[in-house]
Formats: C-alpha cells, sequence, structure tokens
C-alpha cells in the first residue's frame, strides 16, 4: 500500500486500540479520561485532509474508513478536517452527518454550496476574503482574519508576541 493507505490504515488501529483502551478503564469517552485521569490520558489527533476530493478520486477505498473516523473519532479524541475546493458529490450522507461543523468559503455554484451546508447561502457570499457560512446545526455567516502575505504577517506577529504585547487581532 502506499503512505496514504498506510496512514487511513494507522488511524483505523488507533480508533481500535483507544476503543480498548476506554474499555479497559470504563470510560466512555477521551473528556472523561481526560477528567479522571490527565496524566496518562492519550493525546488528542487531528487528521487534516486538504484536496479531499482529489484524495477519495484516487484512493475511494478510504471513504469508508474516513467516514468511520468522522463517526467514532470524536468520543475517542480523534477529530477529521477535510479541505476541498470542489465537493464534487464525494461527501456522502453518512459523512456529512457525522461531520458536526462546516466551514464553507464562497463556492462558485449553488451546487457546491447545497452540498457542503444544505443551502445556497455560501453561493451567494460577497467577494469578501475570509468571508464564509459556518454550518453547526444552525447556519451563520461569519468573517474570518484573512492574511495575504502569511509569511510576512508571521514575521510581524512573531516580533509582537516576543515584545510582550497583544496583537490587536486578539484585542
Amino acid at each position: 500500500p502506499d503512505d496514504t493507505e498506510r496512514a487511513i490504515a494507522g488511524l483505523g488501529a488507533e480508533l481500535r486500540e483507544r476503543e480498548e483502551a476506554l474499555a479497559a478503564r470504563d470510560f466512555v469517552s477521551v473528556d472523561q479520561w481526560e477528567q479522571r485521569s490527565p496524566d496518562d490520558c492519550p493525546a488528542r489527533i487531528v487528521c487534516v485532509i486538504d484536496e479531499f476530493r482529489a484524495m477519495i478520486r484516487t484512493h475511494p477505498e478510504t471513504l469508508e474508513s474516513l467516514v468511520d473516523l468522522a463517526a467514532r473519532g470524536r468520543s475517542l479524541g480523534m477529530h477529521l478536517i477535510a479541505a476541498t475546493q470542489s465537493p464534487g458529490g464525494v461527501v456522502t450522507p453518512s459523512m456529512r452527518a457525522n461531520l458536526t461543523l462546516r466551514v464553507c468559503l464562497r463556492t462558485a455554484s449553488v451546487a457546491d454550496s447545497l452540498e457542503m451546508v444544505a443551502s445556497g447561502a455560501a453561493s451567494e457570499l460577497p467577494r469578501v476574503p475570509g468571508r464564509a457560512v459556518v454550518d453547526a446545526g444552525s447556519m451563520k455567516e461569519v468573517q474570518w482574519a484573512y492574511f495575504s502575505h502569511l509569511e510576512s504577517n508571521l514575521g510581524a506577529l512573531q516580533e509582537t508576541v516576543s515584545e510582550g504585547e497583544v496583537p490587536a487581532l486578539w484585542r
């Protein structure tokens, strides 16, 4: 198997190991484990997949494992972030049901907006960098911080923080 298949298989193995560890300690979730025994609780894992659609097109056999991660992972301290420029039919109903927070920037079509947030709202967003629709049970339009020149902004942020100042963005 290639690196992608090995990584997905590793996530599946980690899911099973965490389920066994929770059962052995009589915990129902990693949250409960953190509260009762923080010193031996496993770290949270965030799996980020950029260009999710391209990955599923290239590795369709991984979709079932990723749906499983989205469904079971949260209580086990494993979280999935799937990003794509165009969903194009790869976000299944079971995946949508288990991705409880969806962020959708402006889409080129109503169909893409409908697929992501079950509404045409993202296709109607103004052309403002960082403007998005967030669906976490109810839909809201939000404005994210937008950095057009990430490297220079990170340098300025590091300089500001090293001087002990609170960046204006977080005041």
